[in-house]
């Protein structure tokens, strides 16, 4: 998926004009947890931010 994105998908939006404003973060959100090769290439890359369900929920639903 994180090869798809980079390599398609960000150069289309690109091309479509879309312009990003400053750095772009990728953030990809799992249900079911990330492999161990997509954490660790997350892990290289200061631009990919991975958010499993457990943390998506809790800032959803936290108490205000």
């Amino acid at each position: 998926m994180l090869a798809y994105l980079d390599s398609y998908k960000i150069p289309a939006m690109r091309q479509a004009g879309l312009r990003f404003a400053g750095d772009h973060v990728i953030a990809l959100f799992s249900r079911s947890g990330f492999s161990e090769a997509l954490v660790e290439v997350a892990g290289r890359r200061d631009d990919v931010r991975l958010v499993p369900l457990s943390e998506f929920v809790a800032d959803v639903i936290a108490p205000a």
